[in-house]
């Protein structure tokens, strides 16, 4: 679950912008050109990838462990694509409101054993993988706001909540060359708002505050199920609202939210909502206990007029406000303040020194080939064997490209590059568009039946 509804929100208002490859900085082979513009680094949440895994019914019935197959695959595809990738692990204490304390921990369950899995499977590949305290999207979004990722991958509109600049919604290889990887910017988001009777649409400039206020009302993972009968229409009508009179809208929602279990002075809706239990009524007029017909007849002691006198009429935005008022004290499924304050820190997660390092060097990675020969992993298929012989189809393209763009000596013995590859002679020579490309044939020392390939190098 994510933040309910807020992806058809930002999709109406026109946030979204499509990607292709070209709107990445790939690494390439003029690494050392100091021209090339830094190369895109991307936090993955990898909890979205899992969860995709395991509720994919295809997968599963081709794969033992589907989930640790689409992690494999598509994270070896974007590291031959030249994209850099850090991935965060969910931690196991999990920050939750009352209403959700069922979920609180996930330990021994299938999530946090497939999340095993992908993780010692991600270190064999030399990514860099971290885990965080508690919400993975907490740690993704800490990352993209200190500068060490470019953005965040990932469908949880949470890590915008947690502070994420830039996120990547639907990430798949085959988006990315069709161009359907869709980019958010948490600086250029809004929400259409319905003006007059004609439906003419204006725009809502949405902060990070307005973001948690929509949760709180429509609801998340994080913060519960949201107000009843409020859906996002009411809660962008309701932050306008807020903003046309200079109210922060967060601050009157934590407001009520201490005063919900408190309350004795409800009142009915003064709106069309529909059905209420509510039992105390106000006006429509002026919002004041009562009703219309009595204050006519018997005036408004709170407005001050007398019999016959009219009522002060308050603005539209002013019976927005109380009418959602009235709806947060009624309900007691409001986030309460140190669950909503969350959203402000970062769940106590530090960026290892190895990432900070990412701000002035280049990524690389170094794979252990032994060990994901060696490994008991089935990455795909249902046996050991088909598991082998994918990855002796798969890992050498990957090592002959790293190598290539890797500017370490040649020579340089490491025990994690027994598999490095070497080039024994060039197939063939062309030119096109003024750019030489070879075939060549490489050995891989010690890979059994993939000890040779033909890689091409433009």
């Amino acid at each position: 679950m994510t933040v309910s509804s807020l992806w058809n929100v930002l999709d109406d208002g026109g946030c979204g912008s499509p990607m292709g490859l070209e709107n990445f900085n790939l690494r390439g082979d003029d690494v050392n050109n100091p021209r090339t513009k830094p190369q895109t680094i991307l936090a993955v949440d990898l909890s979205i990838w899992i969860c995709e895994g395991m509720a994919s019914t295809a997968l599963s019935s081709f794969h033992s462990d589907p989930s640790l197959y689409l992690v494999y695959q598509r994270t070896q595809k974007l590291l031959k694509l030249g994209l850099g990738l850090v991935f965060v692990v969910e931690g196991q204490r999990r920050v939750r409101s009352e209403q959700q304390t069922n979920t609180q921990q996930r330990k021994g369950s299938a999530f946090v054993n497939a999340s095993k899995r992908c993780e010692t499977m991600l270190r064999c590949l030399g990514v860099p993988v971290v885990r965080a305290e508690a919400e993975g999207e907490a740690l993704c979004a800490h990352l993209n706001s200190s500068g060490i990722v470019d953005g965040v991958i990932s469908n949880d509109g949470d890590c915008l909540l947690f502070g994420a600049k830039t996120i990547y919604t639907n990430f798949t290889c085959e988006n990315l060359e069709n161009r359907k990887v869709m980019r958010y910017d948490a600086d250029k988001l809004v929400a259409n708002i319905s003006a007059d009777t004609n439906n003419n649409k204006r725009s809502l400039k949405l902060s990070r505050e307005d973001l948690i206020a929509f949760a709180i009302l429509c609801g998340s993972d994080m913060v519960g199920s949201g107000i009843r009968n409020t859906g996002s229409r009411k809660t962008i009508q309701f932050l306008d609202a807020c903003k046309s009179l200079k109210k922060d809208c967060l601050d009157e929602l934590l407001l009520w939210s201490s005063k919900s279990s408190k309350s004795s002075e409800i009142y009915i809706d003064c709106d069309d909502d529909g059905p209420s239990t509510i039992t105390s009524r106000c006006c429509s007029l002026c919002l004041h206990r009562g009703d219309k017909r009595s204050h006519e007849k018997h005036g408004c002691s709170e407005c001050g007029t007398g019999p016959g006198e009219g009522c002060i009429a308050v603005s539209k935005s002013e019976k927005c406000i109380k009418t959602m008022k009235d709806k947060c004290l009624a309900s007691s499924s409001v986030a309460p303040r140190n669950i909503v304050m969350e959203y402000f820190k970062p769940n106590n997660n530090n960026i290892p020194s190895s990432l900070n390092q990412l701000k002035s060097k280049p990524y690389g990675i170094v794979v252990d080939a032994s060990a994901l020969f060696t490994t008991s992993l089935i990455i795909k298929g249902k046996t050991k064997e088909s598991s082998e012989e994918y990855v002796k189809q798969t890992i050498p393209s990957l090592l002959v490209r790293l190598d290539l763009w890797s500017n370490a000596p040649r020579n340089r013995y490491n025990t994690k590059q027994r598999f490095k590859p070497n080039p024994v002679r060039i197939e063939k020579s062309v030119v096109r568009q003024s750019i030489q490309i070879f075939y060549h044939e490489t050995s891989l020392l010690r890979m059994n039946s993939a000890s040779s390939i033909i890689h091409r190098i433009a």
